[in-house]
């Protein structure tokens, strides 16, 4: 990935580095990771690793989580209510369920999450998995579940999978018991409350910004993880479903989320996977990932033409990472979405409430992938409004109807809609690399010759820097041929490091014949085949208000 220059800015570790799948352990196989993940930091790249949640009791001493467990009686217990529950997952033998419901579990939880970083990997962000909770077993792996009950074996029974029944298929028995109750009652909020104290753990052993990412979710999870869509299949229809997943849960306020890009389960054939990085490249949260066993699907792994178009793509999310960073900016504080269904900008277009294979990001890009195999070109509609081509600015002539576009395979179809001004940046192999990159302002006029939008920037690692208001927010607006730039709120001293340089102006008619710039005349502007306007070397401190004008 480095060698291919593919912009790369996480590297995860799966199960395969602990030792023989034993939580807060690493295998003598990857001897030196600790010192590979600092490797990686010098390069921008940062490293998550998983956790899961049913640790091994039958490990000889010493092993910290186990004893320090009994020690703080963190179990789920059995009906009993004493007797901890046995479980079967990832590790040899039995283990036990930490009860997240607890506050001794998870303090238990932060200790063992910040000696872990602290003295044995220096992680940037953690996974958690197998969280439903799942097990391998059907309930207690000794004793089962009590058939009798009326918690494991209801008398009105939903629909199921197994269809037998029962309520504990691979998983704990509903009587068993947690802090808050029965099981049956607090099953579906296992993932939620372990994201808690992940999240807090993660933080105080990182001591700077950080993420968790869970399988299990529920309503408000949102607030301290997010969220994967979990172990998907290498074909198209599950990539098109993955859409459908992303604006779900957007809806349920948790927006940094994506699936496994090219599937987790199966080989990803060739085409499938390139098309996925493109249109992975579009999840909020964009992550490739798949089952121990399977080929190799990273797009270094293939040959050049998929290396190229991947890069081609990824170059497209991180020349709009200000707009995407702007959007989740937005919904830390008015709870806004980040990638949407086209109804959500359109209400009452009765074509746009049916679109499921296109979506937007705010109101102001929007992406049309391919999701059928040999396609080389697609079809797209375009609500009633001005669109523009992202590539060349050209603005399309379709409006309130369907159309078909070229998607040559090394193409992902996007647009700019017009109304809105969408901050960028010149685009690096990570974030890192990339923060102090110029910025620049694609403006994509609307109908009435006007657009605005807003941009937000911080320092990118501080705590709460929303909830704090140590952030940059400029108010962007276009109205009578004037573009201004308004430094609304600014409280992030790096801003007065960093430029605006460039202006992408769509939608001008006529073209315009001058440009000034602070009512200072700016002759360095170009007026392309497409009618985009190119405005270049502004060279503008970012957190200074500035003004643009055209004629």
């Amino acid at each position: 990935m480095i060698a291919s220059e593919i912009p790369y800015d996480v590297q995860y570790g799966d199960i395969d580095i602990m030792d023989r799948n034993l939580d807060f352990t690493l295998s003598p196989t990857f001897a030196g990771l600790n010192e590979y993940v600092k490797e990686l930091k010098t390069k921008g790249i940062k490293f998550m690793t998983i956790l899961d949640p049913c640790v091994s009791a039958v490990e000889p001493p010493p092993y910290r989580p186990y004893e320090l467990g009994n020690e703080m009686d963190v179990w789920v217990k059995r009906a009993d209510g004493v007797t901890p529950a046995q479980g079967k997952v990832w590790p040899d033998g039995a283990c036990y369920f930490g009860d997240f419901s607890k506050n001794s579990t998870r303090e238990w939880w932060k200790i063992l999450i910040k000696e872990f970083h602290d003295n044995m990997l220096e992680f940037d962000a953690l996974w958690i998995d197998m969280n439903e909770p799942a097990n391998f077993v059907d309930g207690d792996l000794e004793l089962g579940c009590d058939t009798n009950s009326t918690l494991n074996v209801p008398p009105f029974f939903p629909k199921s999978i197994r269809g037998d029944g029962t309520l504990y298929d691979e998983t704990l028995c509903p009587d068993h018991v947690d802090s808050v109750g029965q099981h049956y009652n607090t099953h579906t909020l296992y993932g939620w409350f372990e994201s808690e104290p992940t999240i807090a753990g993660a933080r105080e052993a990182v001591g700077k910004r950080t993420f968790a990412l869970s399988r299990s979710n529920f309503i408000g999870l949102g607030r301290w993880v997010t969220h994967w869509l979990g172990d998907n299949y290498s074909d198209w229809e599950n990539m098109f479903y993955s859409i459908i997943g992303v604006l779900q849960f957007n809806m349920f306020a948790i927006p940094f989320v994506g699936p496994d890009i090219c599937g987790h389960q199966r080989d990803s054939p060739t085409q499938l996977c390139q098309r996925w990085h493109q249109l992975g490249s579009f999840y909020p949260f964009s992550r490739n990932h798949n089952a121990f066993g399977m080929k190799d699907q990273d797009p270094a792994a293939f040959d050049g033409e998929i290396i190229e178009s991947t890069k081609k793509a990824l170059r497209i999310r991180y020349n709009l990472l200000p707009y995407l960073y702007t959007l989740l900016a937005r919904h830390e504080k008015w709870g806004d979405t980040v990638a949407r269904p086209l109804w959500n900008t359109f209400p009452t277009d009765p074509i746009a409430l049916g679109i499921d294979r296109q979506f937007t990001w705010g109101t102001g890009i929007l992406i049309t992938p391919v999701l059928e195999e040999n396609a080389t070109t697609v079809r797209a509609y375009f609500p009633d409004s001005r669109f523009y081509d992202y590539y060349t600015g050209a603005e399309v002539s379709v409006r309130a109807n369907f159309t078909t576009l070229d998607a040559p395979m090394d193409v992902i179809n996007v647009h700019v809609h017009g109304g809105n001004i969408v901050p960028t940046q010149v685009p690096a192999v990570n974030t890192d690399a990339q923060r102090n990159n110029p910025f620049g302002l694609i403006v994509a006029l609307d109908d009435n010759d006007a657009a605005s939008g807003t941009f937000f920037f911080d320092d990118g690692e501080s705590f709460n820097t929303v909830a704090e208001h140590n952030y940059f927010i400029a108010q962007l607006s276009v109205s009578n041929k004037t573009l201004s730039y308004v430094a609304f709120h600014d409280m992030y001293e790096g801003m007065a490091t960093k430029i605006v340089d460039t202006v992408r102006l769509l939608g001008v008619s006529p073209p315009p014949t001058s440009i000034t710039v602070n009512e200072q005349p700016h002759t360095n502007f170009t007026v392309l085949a497409s009618g985009e306007v190119l405005v270049q070397a502004l060279n503008l401190t970012a957190n200074v208000d500035f003004s643009l004008q055209y004629s």
